[in-house]
């Protein structure tokens, strides 16, 4: 018999959710932003180039990483409050 979770249990796997495709999301930014600095070194002699790897490499970092980076720290901490809240409950 299949019984419907509570309110807690709910928020704690949407938290758990969040907090992986947070951490793949910035994991894949550490991973890809050494290569694009690779890319813009290599591509010194061209200007143009360069101003594409830059603003890639910003736009990485300003709307990939970091946010995923503050959702990640949130989450963490709001779950580890969750899951003691779990136990409590169990």
């Amino acid at each position: 018999v299949y019984a419907p979770k509570s309110g807690v249990e709910l928020m704690y796997e949407w938290l758990k959710v969040l907090h992986i495709i947070s951490f793949v999301a910035w994991f894949a930014g550490l991973f890809y932003l050494p290569r694009l600095y690779v890319y813009h070194t290599e591509n010194a002699h061209s200007e143009l180039i360069c101003k594409t790897f830059e603003t890639m490499e910003y736009k990485l970092l300003k709307y990939i990483m970091n946010p995923a980076k503050r959702i990640l720290i949130a989450v963490h901490s709001k779950g580890s409050t969750s899951s003691t809240i779990i136990d409590v409950v169990k």
